[in-house]
């Protein structure tokens, strides 16, 4: 399967580990495209550094050049000069400037309300959650979703994680019912 179904991924999708690997194991089997950008990548650093002070500053900057490594074509760039009106938070006007640069059909973010679907719809794009996002993938292919949720939990070593630690550390992140919908069929995922 090869998608062009391309996406952003919005900083506050990309702030937990665990939610960020999962859509990077989805975009690697070609679910869709996942795309992000240095303006994205320097918001859920700042965040995270902000809120998890006790987090290691080099394996924060690891991680963002790991997600780079392994979606080499992710990176958006030439979008600054778009300037994007109509949002409630200007600040997130770099977001849709680089979906509008790249065709991207979604924004994936938890702040549906920071992109309305009257200021969207005029551009093609969507607002999506990353919880209906994650499920939309699951109807759409469950056989590619399911293997990518395997692969994704099994690259977990250090420590190891069992299928319900994964699914609570989902849940923790954000998508509680997609973690409902893995659960009812958790014994695919060992």
């Amino acid at each position: 399967m090869i998608s062009t179904f391309t996406v952003i991924l919005d900083a506050n999708v990309l702030y937990s580990a665990r939610l960020t690997s999962l859509l990077l194991f989805l975009a690697e089997k070609k679910m869709f495209r996942a795309r992000w950008t240095d303006d994205i990548h320097d918001e859920w650093v700042r965040n995270l550094e902000a809120k998890r002070p006790d987090l290691d500053k080099t394996k924060i900057a690891k991680r963002r050049q790991c997600m780079d490594a392994a979606m080499p074509d992710a990176l958006v760039q030439g979008y600054q000069s778009i300037k994007i009106d109509g949002l409630p938070d200007e600040g997130d006007g770099h977001v849709v400037a680089a979906a509008l640069l790249i065709r991207a059909s979604m924004i994936v973010t938890f702040n549906i309300k920071d992109f309305p679907e009257e200021a969207l719809k005029p551009l093609r794009l969507e607002a999506r959650h990353p919880d209906d996002f994650l499920l939309d993938q699951f109807t759409l292919v469950p056989t590619l979703f399911m293997e990518a949720v395997r692969l994704d939990r099994r690259h977990y070593r250090k420590p190891t994680l069992t299928t319900a630690e994964y699914l609570d550390a989902l849940g923790k992140a954000g998508v509680p019912k997609t973690v409902a919908r893995l659960r009812d069929v958790s014994v695919l995922l060992d």
